[in-house]
C-alpha cells in the first residue's frame, strides 16, 4: 500500500485492477484493530469485518461443508471431501476440472488456491447457511463474483 495522504492505495491498478484503497481514519491508531474497514475497488466501496474467532481445523471445517454441490450458472458439480489432511474442492464441468485446497478462516469463509493452473487460482468461498446447516457456497476471485453452489441432494 501506498500513503496517499488521506488514504492508502495499492498500486494493483497499474496491473488493470482498482483502484484499490483504504480510508485512513478508519485505521485504529492504537489499542484494537477496528472491527471492520471500508475498502474502495474503483470507487465502490465494501465492508471488511475482521474475522475474531479462531478458524475451525480442517476436520471441524470438512464435517460440514462435505459433500456434493452444483453450480446452476455454470452447469458444473463440485465436490467437497479430505483428501490426506487438506480439505480439497473439485469442480468439474463442460470447461473441464479444477481443484482447489480449501483453508479455513473462519466457519464461514474459506481462502482457497488452486496449484494447477498457470497461473495460481486464488479465491474465497463463503458459506451459505440455514437454520445451521449448509445449504452452499460462493466463490470470488479477481473476476468472479459470487458463483453460487448450491448443496445437491443425495
Amino acid at each position: 500500500m501506498r500513503d496517499g495522504g488521506t488514504t492508502l492505495d495499492s498500486p494493483l491498478e497499474e496491473r488493470a485492477l482498482g483502484p484499490l484503497s483504504i480510508d485512513i481514519d478508519a485505521l485504529a491508531e492504537s489499542g484494537e484493530p477496528p472491527a471492520s474497514i471500508p475498502f474502495s475497488e474503483g470507487g465502490e466501496t465494501e465492508r471488511f469485518e475482521r474475522l475474531v474467532d479462531p478458524p475451525p481445523s480442517v476436520d471441524e471445517a470438512a464435517a460440514t461443508l462435505a459433500g456434493r454441490y452444483v453450480a446452476p450458472d455454470l452447469g458444473a458439480r463440485a465436490n467437497i471431501a479430505l483428501d490426506g489432511e487438506a480439505l480439497e474442492l473439485i469442480i468439474s464441468g463442460s470447461f473441464g476440472i479444477n481443484r482447489v485446497t480449501l483453508r479455513p478462516l473462519s466457519a464461514d469463509v474459506f481462502a482457497w488456491k488452486s496449484n494447477e493452473a498457470t497461473p495460481p487460482l486464488f479465491g474465497v468461498l463463503s458459506v451459505g447457511r440455514r437454520n445451521g446447516k449448509v445449504t452452499g457456497f460462493r466463490v470470488d476471485t479477481l473476476r468472479t463474483r459470487h458463483m453460487r453452489f448450491d448443496r445437491a441432494g443425495d
